[in-house]
């Protein structure tokens, strides 16, 4: 059958705890990013819920998407 192709992008990401406070009160529903290809993204900002510390979001992220570019999935490096 037939393989699906997956593109990946990179970026560091730091986002405060008081930046993501406009998530909270859903002021926010997306958050754009440069990767490190100097492309830009935009990710709804739920998919770093799971990274998300006291501190906010800091670090090093890869994203897959798929052929479509549609996202799949989120690491963190």
């Amino acid at each position: 059958m037939g393989e699906t192709k997956t593109n990946h992008y990179q970026f560091s990401m730091a986002l405060s705890a008081y930046q993501l406070e406009a998530y909270y009160e859903g002021n926010v529903k997306n958050v754009v990013v440069t990767c490190d290809n100097g492309q830009t993204l935009q990710l709804p900002i739920h998919v770093f819920r799971r990274y998300v510390t006291r501190m906010g979001v800091h670090g090093r992220f890869i994203v897959y998407v798929d052929e479509n570019h549609k996202f799949m999935r989120i690491e963190k490096c």
